[in-house]
């Protein structure tokens, strides 16, 4: 197997409610359905669909622009390596030379609650944890510890949760606060946009028909009795991917919008 490791494009905290916090990952679909997010990595394995591409060489330059030079770096047999690869040149440090055996034990994160108990025993690297007796290992660490090392060295099978595609693309997303002007519905929209671009990236389409929804937070207003819905379909002449076209189609169709009510999704 080949497995590279990319930062995290969006930090899961700070993704809308509503958006799947895997939406930021579907883009690598395109590449390979076998895509992970593993802590603060997105993971991907290439080289069960490398031949598609022309070779592992072609398919890694057209993830050149996604990966930046600590993706590219983040490169291993296996996808726990590759994550503390990744670690490592984030943090600004070399790779050592001895890879998997050198590379520092906090890179690996089942070792982490472990590590200043380790280093106290001299225990440093996963080389070094590699090499202490296994029953004494577990008896005092767990028996995780001894599987996630491997794990990561590709001694034992290692099947994190796959991201998958939803068959269709409908979300909902709640507003931060009461909106009461169209043209405020702008931002939580194009949030909503990038994770439409991503869908449609991981399945190699385009969008010809969107339609952009929003909640009444009141059901009257003026004894007038309210939809729970309003909303306006969005269209292109040629299928879409690109989102900056759409975006800007949709901030002018809302700036000439009034809201029935303040709307709160």
């Amino acid at each position: 197997m080949h497995w590279i490791a990319l930062p995290r494009a969006v930090d899961e905290e700070a993704v809308p409610c509503g958006v799947p916090p895997e939406a930021d990952a579907w883009w690598a679909l395109r590449w390979s359905p076998r895509v992970a997010l593993i802590d603060e990595a997105l993971l991907i394995e290439l080289s069960t669909t490398a031949r598609l591409w022309g070779g592992l060489p072609v398919l890694l330059d057209q993830l050149r622009p996604h990966a930046g030079d600590a993706g590219l770096q983040a490169q291993a047999p296996t996808a726990l390596q590759a994550l503390a690869r990744l670690r490592v040149v984030q943090a600004g440090r070399p790779l050592p030379r001895r890879l998997p055996h050198d590379l520092p034990l906090h890179t690996l994160t089942d070792a982490r609650p472990h590590a200043r108990a380790l280093e106290h025993m001299g225990c440093r690297t996963w080389g070094a944890l590699r090499a202490l007796p296994r029953a004494g290992v577990a008896r005092r660490f767990g028996a995780g510890l001894l599987r996630a090392l491997d794990q990561a060295w590709g001694d034992a099978p290692h099947q994190p949760r796959w991201v998958a595609l939803p068959e269709t693309f409908a979300l909902e997303a709640e507003l931060p606060a009461l909106v009461e002007s169209a043209g405020a519905l702008v931002w939580s929209a194009a949030r909503l946009l990038q994770a439409l671009q991503q869908w449609l990236q991981g399945r190699h389409q385009g969008v010809l028909v969107l339609r952009l929804e929003w909640h009444h937070h009141l059901r009257r207003l003026d004894g007038v009795q309210l939809p729970p819905w309003d909303g306006m379909d969005l269209r292109t002449a040629e299928a879409a991917q690109e989102m900056a076209h759409l975006q800007r189609l949709l901030t002018e169709r809302l700036a000439h919008c009034r809201l029935a009510a303040p709307v709160d999704r």
